[in-house]
């Protein structure tokens, strides 16, 4: 079965991001946040790296962990106000996902995790017991996106 573009697309691109952020975890300017903040980040950067490659194996534990360790990150930046990084010291970039985190309430959150947890029950067989893991990702990965 071919790897659908999409997929190939994000892991290449979180392969690239995990290869330019790695070195920050090294960085005075994360040192400086304080004393276990470059271990936390180097966590971060590992989860999104492992992440890919689950991903990038169909593994339903690779969408939730790429998930998981995308807001991790997202709440990282923003709570060290540190969102420079994430957009390449973008100004309209980060206007735009300050903007966009405003906008996405609590509501749509939880309706992101109720789907990670219906699609994990599904794909243990609760519910579900003849659609193949690969089905299922792309099933999800399109309701999370409508």
């Amino acid at each position: 079965m071919a790897r659908p573009k999409i997929i190939t697309i994000i892991c290449i691109i979180g392969y690239l991001s995990v290869l330019f952020t790695f070195p920050q975890v090294f960085s005075p300017a994360i040192k400086k946040i304080g004393t276990f903040i470059p271990a936390l980040y180097g966590v971060l950067v590992a989860a999104h790296f492992i992440a890919c490659v689950g991903l990038w194996y169909y593994k339903q534990w690779g969408v939730q962990l790429y998930l998981l360790a995308f807001f991790c990150r997202t709440i990282f930046y923003l709570l060290s106000n540190q969102l420079g990084p994430v957009f390449y010291f973008n100004s309209t970039a980060v206007k735009n996902a300050l903007d966009t985190i405003k906008a996405y309430q609590y509501e749509g959150i939880e309706r992101i995790l109720l789907l990670l947890h219906h699609y994990n029950l599904k794909s243990v067989g609760v519910g579900d017991t003849g659609t193949n893991d690969a089905s299922l990702l792309k099933e999800m990965i399109v309701k999370m996106i409508l």
